[in-house]
Order: C-alpha cells, then structure tokens, then sequence
C-alpha cells in the first residue's frame, strides 16, 4: 500500500480536497498532502474513516512538517515554496 501522496495543486485545489480525497480515504490512504501554491500552505490529511479524511491540519511557511510513514524526514516550507517561487 503507499503510505503517502503528495498532491502539487495549482489551480484545483477543491477537486483535489473533495474528489481525489474522498478516492483516496475509501481506498485507505493513512497520509494524503495538498500543497496549494497560491497560498504557499501544504494541507495534510488523515486519519480516513470510510469516504473521508477525519483531521486535516494545514502548515504555512515558517512551520516544518514530516510524513507519518518517515517522522524523521523534515520538510521546511519556506525552502520549498522559496524553491517554487525561483
């Protein structure tokens, strides 16, 4: 089973949140991320009960945040959203 996706959505986000996400918590998905450029935030969701994510935690520049599947592995977003900006 793949412990994670990483959704780049840059004009979609709400097909991606309703339609992709609802696919993805009835498959089982435990991790599911959207990074949402124009915001420059990275939404992470979890937790699936049945056609749904239960929790859903967005982080924006400045925060760090690692994949349930790898804790150790860090992700700081103001590299990544200074990276999409260059």
């Amino acid at each position: 089973m793949v412990p994670l996706i990483i959704e780049v959505s840059m004009s979609t986000p709400k097909y991606d949140r309703e339609t992709k996400g609802r696919l993805y918590a009835l498959d089982g998905l435990q991790e599911y991320w959207i990074v949402v450029g124009k915001r420059q935030q990275v939404e992470v969701y979890s937790a699936p009960v049945g056609r749904r994510f239960t929790k859903c935690t967005i982080y924006g520049i400045g925060e760090t945040l690692s994949p349930m599947c790898l804790p150790a592995a860090c992700l700081d977003l103001k590299w990544l959203f200074d990276s999409v900006d260059n």
